[in-house]
């Protein structure tokens, strides 16, 4: 399936048509496509007068760029040595279970990327995970499902704000409550309307927000 080349002249024309800044533009399309389609290296070739094989040069050089489909969320995992001996293949074996691709792979849906690099430039807190820009020190093997899985249950329900859904009880507390979605099965904060609420309580909730970087989802009583 092609790319929608307009998309590609917007960027172009954002950037000016002679494209003097050659890796932000790129950076641009990339953060569009979520990689670098040949089709788009191809029109910005063409838009800003350029060698083609100068564009594709600069995308194969700067490992900041890729040239195969990416998912619109990144799962890092950092195998520098510091990392590597406080278990970071463990992380990446985890996460590539949790996520049923191998290093370098995108999920089906093109939701999730994971990727190992060998630094992050922070030894000290390895082993490290990188969720969307979201550094977690310290990780553990026994966590990553749980960090990655509330990741994707976030955008799982991303597109249902102000939907309500039946729901039990998980946790009461003065720190907070929490409910369990009946369908689909995940789990979030009540901000609102949990007073007098108990573990095992079912309760119709709304949601009303969600950050898929962090993994927050958020309802209120409905």
């Amino acid at each position: 399936m092609g790319i929608e080349l307009s998309k590609v002249d917007a960027i172009i024309a954002r950037h000016g048509s002679e494209g003097r800044a050659l890796i932000p533009l790129l950076l641009d399309v990339q953060r569009e496509f979520y990689y670098l389609p040949e089709e788009a290296m191809e029109r910005v070739a063409d838009k800003t007068g350029r060698p083609a094989i100068q564009v594709y040069q600069v995308a194969r050089f700067y490992k900041a760029f890729s040239l195969k489909p990416r998912g619109q969320h990144m799962v890092t995992v950092c195998l520098g040595t510091a990392c590597h001996v406080r278990g970071g293949e463990r992380l990446v074996d985890q996460a590539a279970r949790v996520l049923k691709v191998r290093p370098g792979e995108t999920t089906q849906d093109r939701q999730f990327t994971l990727e190992t690099v060998n630094c992050l430039g922070c030894c000290a807190l390895g082993p490290i995970m990188v969720v969307d820009g979201t550094y977690y020190g310290k990780m553990a093997a026994s966590k990553v499902e749980r960090r990655v899985g509330k990741s994707a249950a976030a955008l799982l329900l991303s597109g249902r704000i102000g939907e309500s859904f039946d729901a039990i009880v998980t946790g009461a507390a003065d720190k907070g409550t929490w409910v369990r979605l009946i369908l689909p099965p995940v789990e979030g904060r009540l901000e609102r309307g949990f007073q007098g609420l108990d573990v095992g309580d079912r309760v119709r909730v709304k949601l009303i927000s969600t950050d898929v970087e962090r993994g927050f989802i958020d309802f209120a009583r409905d």
